[in-house]
């Protein structure tokens, strides 16, 4: 009664096809008496052929049945070989429903890397502004410095043209002072002939004494003049040059502070791609890790792998590992399944070398 509960469509096949055989063998025995003669032949016995028939009935219902066994368990298999596909359905649905969710939690870890990767680029491009910021004030400070480099150099050229005049003057006070130092010695030679002559010349020697005096009185302020002028143009090409050390100086500042700040800009620049690069080697090792059954949560292991430029894993190397030792393996597993390692995104970032630490999950 289950199996007709389990298949009605197979029972219903089944009296259909009976009835079906049942009627054509009445209907063949009706026939076959409607064409009898109405009186027996000599020799022939009625009961014999009644007998006859209901044997063939009785065969074709055992045919039947045999049939109708046949068909119900040809539908038992039928329907057990469908309930086994269901199964197989049902577990590939949940298969890829698994499958599903580790992608769309692939996927979430991707814009979270996206995400950390485009605050590290804005980052990145605030000090690269900060930085281009900085070189233009430098420039702007050098231009400024070349600037007072030009004006002090043109004060430096007016003063060497002065002193050139001092210098000049000086040198024709000198020839004036001589020519009258001689005029003075032929004076007094001509006094000495002439001394009979000394009370007639005495007003003119008076006044060229006092010429001489004045001249002498000329001398000595152009000489203290040239002297002014001299220490005053070298006052000035010591502030000329105490300035010009100056701005050398800020100069030389301002590029070694470009300098180191566009430095600490690169190595801070190249640790956060490093972080992102072990960062990444340490998700690529998470998704191909297997969970033991000796999994504990809380189990962690600081992992040290050696690998070649291509990325290819030659050695890996638990520094501490807190877990069983079928975890242990399971991380070093892990590490050689996900060989070769994702590349490096910069060359100078690429370490022979890499640890990190693993902290995994329990699911």
């Amino acid at each position: 009664m289950g199996v007709l509960r389990e298949y009605p469509e197979s029972l219903i096949l089944a009296v259909v096809a009976h009835a079906s055989l049942v009627a054509g063998l009445v209907l063949g025995v009706s026939l076959g008496e409607s064409r009898m003669p109405t009186s027996p032949s000599p020799g022939e016995n009625p009961m014999q052929a009644v007998a006859v028939d209901e044997q063939e009935v009785e065969a074709a219902m055992q045919e039947l049945d045999e049939q109708e066994r046949a068909e119900e368990a040809e539908a038992v298999r039928r329907q057990r070989e469908l309930e086994q596909q269901l199964a197989e359905l049902e577990q590939q649905r949940e298969q890829q429903s698994q499958s599903l969710d580790e992608v769309r939690q692939e996927r979430e870890q991707q814009s979270e890397q996206v995400e950390e990767l485009r605050q590290q680029r804005e980052q990145q491009e605030q000090q690269l502004t900060e930085l281009r910021q900085a070189r233009e004030q430098s420039q702007q400070a050098q231009e400024e410095t070349s600037q007072q480099l030009d004006e002090l150099r043109s004060q430096r050229e007016q003063l060497e043209a002065q002193r050139e005049q001092l210098r000049q003057q000086q040198e024709d006070l000198q020839q004036q002072s001589q020519s009258e130092q001689e005029q003075v010695q032929s004076l007094q030679a001509q006094r000495d002939k002439l001394a009979q002559q000394q009370e007639e010349l005495a007003e003119s020697r008076q006044e060229q004494q006092q010429r001489l005096e004045e001249l002498e009185q000329r001398r000595r302020e152009a000489e203290a003049a040239a002297a002014a002028a001299r220490e005053e143009a070298e006052s000035s090409r010591r502030e000329a040059e105490q300035e010009r050390r100056a701005a050398e100086e800020a100069r030389r500042e301002a590029e070694e502070e470009a300098r180191a700040a566009a430095e600490r800009a690169e190595q801070e620049r190249l640790e956060s791609m490093r972080q992102t690069y072990i960062a990444a080697i340490s998700q690529i090792v998470t998704r191909n890790w297997r969970q033991p059954s000796a999994f504990s949560e809380g189990d962690t292991a600081h992992v040290e792998v050696t690998q070649v430029p291509g990325g290819d894993v030659t050695g890996v190397d638990l520094v501490s590992c807190s877990g069983s030792e079928a975890f242990c393996e399971s991380v070093v597993s892990a590490v050689h399944r996900a060989s070769p390692l994702p590349e490096a995104p910069d060359p100078e970032v690429f370490d022979r070398e890499i640890r990190f630490n693993f902290e995994p999950e329990g699911s």
